[in-house]
């Protein structure tokens, strides 16, 4: 009867669309189900031989491990919040949540847990977030060169490693802000620049985006991919030594003219970039754009308003002529 029932809750757990597994009063794995198993493309036995905090992504895991040895010291449901790592390298959020079976005494026997995908879920609030802090960010100055700059600094860890602004001076893209965690990282990123400057005539990235006004995703960025960009060694090295995963670029384009564009990178944290990440980078463009117009409108007429106050000031009659003679 005890195998009969434990091949029936086998049975439930595999057809459940989440991650399910057990643990031991101590709280070490005895069972994990299929769709868990395909996730890390991994087996039963070298998962736990493995262990599975090297699939929580680092910043997640003291959190993680405190709120597990809790729950094990005093036998209350753990819940919890974290990124697993995928068998691809990405990482995406999950809840979890584990309840105790007790016997008569009130002592824990096993525990039954589940991980639920909310990345998406996740994702989302995050970028309304996101939006929110920059739109402030944006209406704050009338320096819009300082302002895209912040905006760069704020995308960083938040929804890329790397953010990087470039202007149109004279009809040549110009690096305005570079920003990641690792300030030494900056440095190489900048010197590499340097080094290797952009073709403006490039069929991707910011020249392509510049020429054409049109965004650019690339999902994951393949070693050959790398290989055939480098100039030399030495650029394929240090390109490699950035990390780069995958990549989009938005133009900036106030009242329709490409005046820049902005880059987001994603490198350490595994993350791949999809369709609902560039519309959540367009609607940072657009707004972007709106403040850069609304900056340049509000000089515009500052500039009339000043140069009309001169003329008032003249103590001559004063008149102005257009093209035309009128």
């Amino acid at each position: 009867l005890r195998r009969e029932s434990e091949e029936r809750y086998r049975f439930l757990a595999e057809a459940q669309p989440d991650q399910i597994w057990t643990a031991m009063p101590n709280g070490e794995l005895d069972y994990v189900n299929q769709r868990a198993l395909d996730y890390f493309d991994t087996s039963f036995e070298e998962l736990v031989e493995s262990g599975w905090t090297h699939v929580v992504h680092p910043d997640d895991l003291p959190r993680t491990l405190e709120r597990w040895q809790n729950a094990l010291n005093t036998g209350v449901p753990y819940e919890n919040d974290f990124r697993l790592r995928r068998a691809d390298s990405s990482y995406r959020w999950h809840l979890t949540r584990a309840f105790p079976m007790l016997d008569r005494h009130g002592q824990v026997i096993k525990w039954f847990g589940s991980n639920t995908d909310i990345d998406d879920q996740k994702r989302a609030e995050e970028a309304q977030r996101f939006l929110v802090d920059t739109g402030a960010t944006l209406g704050s100055s009338l320096d819009y060169r300082s302002t895209l700059a912040a905006v760069a600094k704020m995308a960083v860890p938040r929804i890329a490693d790397w953010a990087r602004v470039d202007m149109l001076e004279n009809g040549k893209l110009r690096t305005l802000a570079v920003e990641h965690v690792d300030p030494r990282k900056v440095e190489l990123a900048l010197e590499l620049a340097k080094r290797y400057p952009e073709d403006p005539e490039a069929t991707q990235g910011p020249p392509l985006v510049a020429r054409t006004g049109e965004s650019e995703l690339v999902t994951e960025i393949a070693e050959e991919k790398l290989a055939e960009l480098a100039v030399d060694d030495l650029h394929l090295g240090l390109v490699r030594e950035l990390g780069f995963q995958s990549y989009m670029c938005v133009p900036l384009a106030p009242r329709g003219r490409t005046i820049g564009v902005i880059s987001f990178v994603s490198a350490e944290s595994g993350r791949r970039y999809g369709r609902d990440d560039l519309a959540l980078a367009e609607e940072l463009a657009r707004r972007a754009a709106t403040a850069i117009e609304n900056a340049q409108l509000y000089r515009e007429v500052e500039e009339r308003a000043q140069a009309a106050r001169v003329l008032e000031a003249v103590g001559d009659g004063v008149f102005l002529v257009d093209r035309e003679g009128i």
